[in-house]
């Protein structure tokens, strides 16, 4: 989802400005493509000329730099491509930043765009503040301009890309009906510990993996007790038992170390936690009816 700015003078907008998409590119070298889409008000306007250069965040924190120079730009709506190299800081803070549901990027632009008047006569209604043919350089500033990328697509078509890392997305399958309604409950829990990591409590997301793990029918030890293979069923209860027990033991403070009277899990710990709680869903959902 993008948002909108506008490059105007006044009460006059000269050109709309809209962000659309955001893809990663590298490895060899690590650049984020920021797709805009821009526009003059009438066709009574060309935009001859606009030169933009800024810096793209996320968060409060300043990824890379980019320019864009485009030409001939009129009121149909044209794509405007910005990209943005990544040096190792911004790697690194594309590692460790927080994923919520959807992540936010912005722009801060400033430079200049050159327009004129076509001599063609303005939509009823429209007031252009020119005279026909003539040619005005405008300065620009956005500042703000945002987008929202959904968490899937910052894995796969953001950071994998930029050769960070490989990300496999997994799903959790919810039968419908009465039967998948435990399951429902479970994955909606795991979704609010994801948001949890995303504004930094830990803790948070310890406490919701282990609500989706009670919710399941059978916790803490029979949850499978309907799979026919003994042995398998006596491993897999044993298994999600112990998973059970972690989950809850990241609920308490420790009592004694350098974190005492802290909880004692952190950021790696909760992305564990989510993980292997998504693990366990998944799994269920295929052999618990």
């Amino acid at each position: 989802m993008g948002f909108s700015e506008s490059i105007s003078i006044g009460a006059f907008t000269f050109f709309t400005i809209e962000a659309e998409r955001a893809y990663g590119a590298g490895p060899e070298l690590p650049r984020l493509h920021v797709v805009l889409q821009g526009k003059t008000p009438s066709d009574a306007m060309v935009c001859d000329e606009l030169h933009l250069h800024g810096s793209l965040k996320l968060g409060p924190r300043v990824l890379g730099v980019g320019s864009v120079s485009r030409a001939n730009l009129g009121s149909v709506q044209q794509l405007i491509e910005v990209v943005v190299p990544l040096g190792p800081p911004a790697m690194g803070a594309l590692i460790a930043h927080p994923v919520p549901d959807t992540v936010e990027l912005a722009l801060d632009f400033s430079g200049t765009m050159t327009a004129h008047h076509t001599g063609e006569k303005p939509v009823l209604g429209f007031h252009l503040p020119m005279e026909a043919h003539e040619r005005r350089t405008v300065p620009v500033q956005i500042n703000d301009l945002r987008l929202q990328i959904p968490r899937s697509d910052w894995y796969v078509k953001v950071l994998q890309p930029t050769g960070i890392a490989e990300y496999i997305l997994m799903e959790v399958r919810v039968p419908l009906g009465d039967i998948g309604q435990k399951q429902r409950k479970a994955a909606t829990l795991v979704a609010e510990a994801d948001r949890c990591l995303a504004s930094g409590d830990a803790p948070g997301a310890f406490f919701r993996c282990r609500a989706a793990m009670e919710t399941l029918a059978g916790f803490p030890a029979q949850i499978y007790d309907g799979v026919p293979d003994t042995l398998k069923r006596a491993r897999i209860n044993a298994l999600a038992k112990a998973i059970g027990e972690y989950l809850h033991a990241g609920r308490h403070v420790a009592k004694e170390g350098p974190r005492e009277g802290e909880f004692d899990v952190d950021h790696r710990d909760a992305q564990f936690a989510i993980g292997i709680t998504k693990c366990l869903l998944a799994y269920t959902s295929q052999v618990v009816a």
